[in-house]
């Protein structure tokens, strides 16, 4: 063999990153098996398959039915100073009216909603949605953008993949639960069903469950299924996927048959044709879990790279918003982009040129390399290695073992310089990268050394782990939450919810660290004063002036002011601002010996210098 080198291959519009040996003998191309699968040119088929699928009957109820939670009822807050509204019917298309008409027999039957009754007075009135499914039937919904004005939202975290990532470190095989009809699975009081009516042809019903549309709703389904799994080792959910993993499959399946006990004990039911069992690789929010790491989904992949050369802007913004996506699997994003991101600047034309296709091609070539990046594992070394072009940073999160020079690659990170930071010298763009991909962090050994030496928290841990809540002093601001204080005790903290109570010694970096770059508590409050800015065009120095009115007589002495500081400029351009337009400021400047110019009304490009400088100057005030 003379050698190897990888290319780019392409058939019946597909196209993959394939390895070609070259020898010395010719003997005619051979194609490998994994390379003609990717092409399409082959297909692989299983002669025997192991079911996987959990006992439906010894869980026969988590299986069936239209499931409903048990012994709780959704309290939604809803602000009586808004107005009721009472919205029109949307007209029903006739062919429609039959599904209509069955669907709500099905959800009525279902206990998911309710005619309301004649004598019942209905001030909130919401109109019906209907949505086409993909085999023929219908889905309804209702518009709540008018009663969600009244409802107040309930704020609770929602994970994200990368949240739900950090914890597959080992992990082989995986499940996904999903729930039949998440959402009407929950039930609503009686005092908040009046604001979730809505009208058809066939009368006015209400909501008994909560249903989509509503402006907390993925907040409370969260909160509640968090709450109903909580305590469960190898089970997250994000809204009504529930992911199941393990390092072995014991584990897996001891995790998944505790969770199927605990959704059959609160009256949860899902839906198993859309769930998923003892997967090696699990297809789980676009992203692909497995014993290796996490990767892009192929049909993702595929959609970029047999996507073709835009033709269009918003053929072009399509294309970035899809490629947007798989950032985190790319080094040098940024960089591979920027001449695709140029195309989006203001008065920038729309023109493909080289430069572009060569950007789209590199990119795509990226991608169909399938790249994988690893669990955080907190045992290893972390390593940051940074990097810095002439158009953009990159820094990549790696990890290896003690006493080993191999890394695995956790996350890459990139973003485009702005037109200044081009302007940096290397030395200075190669700082910039440490600074921006080095931020400012507690530990979790931080947090649990000073949970251990707070007085309160300690207090608060032993009445969580004995239920005896005396009346101490130390306990009474926790007392209206301790339904949802947890102990972690792997880790030695305190959790509301998924979040950490911190001890009264860390809390000031904690906000320092959170609100890194914020220019303090004293500033916000000016929000009552007016600033005056004077920039030099040839030095771009600039001089800032608060005001508190910005009449000609309060400007005049702060340009004094400026004035004897720097010397009486020639020329003085600002704005159409009243105070520069009245007789007082025009005889001011007449006496000055100053030549006044204003910019062109609605056009701030005019006095550019100025405008320029306002938004790192909002930033700072």
């Amino acid at each position: 063999m003379k050698g190897k080198f990888q290319t780019t291959v392409e058939s019946r519009k597909k196209i993959t990153v394939a390895t070609i040996y070259v020898t010395e003998a010719d003997g005619g191309c051979l194609l490998s098996a994994n390379t003609a699968e990717d092409l399409g040119l082959i297909t692989v088929h299983l002669n025997q398959v192991k079911t996987t699928k959990p006992n439906s009957k010894q869980h026969n109820n988590v299986f069936q039915r239209q499931g409903k939670l048990q012994n709780k009822q959704i309290e939604l807050i809803i602000d009586e100073t808004v107005k009721p509204v009472a919205q029109k019917q949307r007209r029903i298309p006739f062919y429609l009216r039959e599904k209509v008409e069955r669907e709500l027999s099905k959800s009525e039957h279902d206990d998911i909603i309710e005619p309301v009754p004649d004598t019942e007075e209905t001030d909130w009135i919401s109109p019906l949605v209907i949505v086409p499914k993909k085999d023929d039937n219908i889905r309804l919904f209702v518009d709540m953008r008018a009663a969600n004005n009244a409802i107040k939202r309930v704020r609770h975290p929602i994970p994200t993949v990368k949240d739900v990532s950090l914890e597959l470190n080992g992990a082989r095989f995986f499940t996904k639960l999903d729930l039949t009809q998440a959402y009407h699975q929950l039930e609503l009081s009686p005092s908040s069903r009046h604001i979730r009516t809505f009208v058809t042809h066939t009368g006015a019903y209400r909501f008994k469950r909560l249903n989509y549309g509503t402006n907390s709703a993925a907040e409370i389904f969260q909160r509640t299924l968090q709450q109903v799994l909580q305590g469960i080792k190898g089970v997250r959910n994000i809204a009504d996927d529930i992911l199941i993993f393990g390092s072995t499959y014991k584990e897996h399946n001891t995790s998944l048959e505790e969770c199927l006990q605990r959704l059959e004990a609160n009256g949860l039911t899902l839906n198993l044709g859309k769930c998923l069992f003892l997967k090696q690789n699990l297809d789980f929010f676009g992203l692909v879990c497995s014993k290796d790491g996490v990767s892009q989904d192929p049909k993702q992949i595929s959609a970029l790279a047999n996507t073709t050369t835009p033709t269009t802007p918003s053929e072009f913004r399509s294309l970035l918003g899809l490629a947007n996506f798989s950032a985190q699997f790319i080094p040098n994003f940024a960089t591979i982009t920027e001449p695709l991101c140029m195309l989006t600047h203001k008065n920038i034309p729309f023109t493909w040129g080289d430069e572009q296709e060569n950007a789209y091609q590199t990119l795509k070539t990226a991608l169909i390399s399938k790249p994988v990046i690893s669990y955080f594992d907190p045992g290893k070394e972390i390593v940051i290695l940074v990097d810095a072009s002439p158009v953009g940073l990159c820094a990549i999160l790696a990890q290896r073992a003690k006493g080993s020079t191999k890394t695995h690659t956790i996350s890459y990170g990139s973003r485009a310089l702005t037109s200044t930071e081009k302007r940096y010298s290397q030395t200075e763009k190669e700082a910039l990268a440490i600074v921006w991909a080095v931020p400012s962090a507690l530990t979790l050994s931080d947090i649990s050394k000073a949970t251990r030496e707070d007085k309160d928290l300690c207090t608060l841990r032993e009445a969580v782990e004995t239920g005896h809540w005396v009346n101490n002093s130390q306990l009474e601001p926790y007392k209206y939450i301790k339904d949802e204080i947890t102990v972690d005790s792997h880790n030695n903290v305190l959790l509301r919810g998924t979040r950490i109570l911190v001890s009264s010694s860390l809390r000031q970096q904690v906000i320092n660290v959170a609100h890194e770059g914020h220019q303090g508590q004293a500033k916000p409050k000016r929000c009552c004063e007016n600033h005056k800015l004077v920039i030099d065009c040839y030095s771009r120095f600039p001089e800032v002036e608060t005001l508190k009115s910005i009449s000609a007589k309060k400007v005049i002495p702060k340009l004094d002011s400026i004035f004897a500081r720097h010397g009486i400029p020639a020329q003085l351009i600002s704005d159409n601002g009243p105070p520069f337009q009245g007789h007082e400021f025009n005889q001011y400047m007449t006496a000055m010996g100053i030549e006044h110019c204003t910019s062109t009304p609605l056009w701030p490009q005019g006095n550019a210098e100025a405008e320029a400088f306002m938004k790192p100057l909002g930033k700072c005030i």
